[in-house]
């Protein structure tokens, strides 16, 4: 009688459970994903600083991060129809995003100005507790002051480097950051609005 080896079906069975567990992780991601931007649209807010308040929530927690994905204005326009929403163009957007005010030149003159709801950037509606679209949010990017960049370490240190057995070379990272002033004017549909200057640094 001969030994059979199992080690083959053991490799096939391992490989078998960590797609499946991967495919879960995968799809539990996009379900949450999905459930915080379905979140913004359905909050409802009681009064029109609630909204503006709301709008700086979602400018710069999903919009600012969605566009250094180098994701295209069309497409987050679409993700958030349900809100409504307009951007300005995709290479005045990206140029706000990384360059100093003085070198948009893909952006009109009016975008310099302080005032939200002359050529806005981002520009959607938020509803009221009673579920309907009652207050529109003006968003526009006025200043950006590029940081210099951090150091992924300091004295030689890496970010990413090996373990404690192991040695490897690491990974040394140059990570960009900016800081923004954001001008944000909230306005109901009763005529009531607020307005907000944010510094925002990302």
């Amino acid at each position: 009688m001969r030994n059979l080896n199992d080690k083959g079906m053991a490799l096939v069975t391992s490989l078998m459970m960590t797609l499946i567990i991967l495919v879960i992780i995968i799809g539990l991601w996009t379900v949450m994903d999905q459930s915080i931007k379905a979140n913004t649209a359905r909050s409802s807010y009681r009064n029109v600083t609630e909204a503006t308040y709301g709008g700086v929530d979602l400018i710069t927690k999903n919009l600012v991060p969605r566009l250094f994905d180098n994701v295209s204005t069309a497409t987050i326009a679409s993700e958030y129809r349900d809100l409504n929403m307009s951007l300005a163009a995709s290479a005045c957007l990206r140029q706000k995003l990384t360059l100093s005010p003085d070198k948009w030149t893909a952006c009109p003159s009016s975008s310099k100005d302080f005032a939200p709801k002359n050529s806005p950037d981002i520009k959607f509606n938020l509803i009221d507790e009673k579920k309907k679209p009652s207050y529109t949010v003006y968003s526009k990017i006025v200043d950006t002051v590029p940081g210099v960049p951090f150091a992924s370490g300091t004295n030689g240190n890496q970010l990413i480097g090996s373990a404690v057995a192991e040695s490897s070379a690491g990974t040394t990272l140059t990570l960009e950051h900016y800081v923004y002033t954001i001008e944000v004017e909230g306005q109901g549909a009763t005529g009531a609005d607020k307005k907000l200057s944010v510094v925002y640094e990302y």
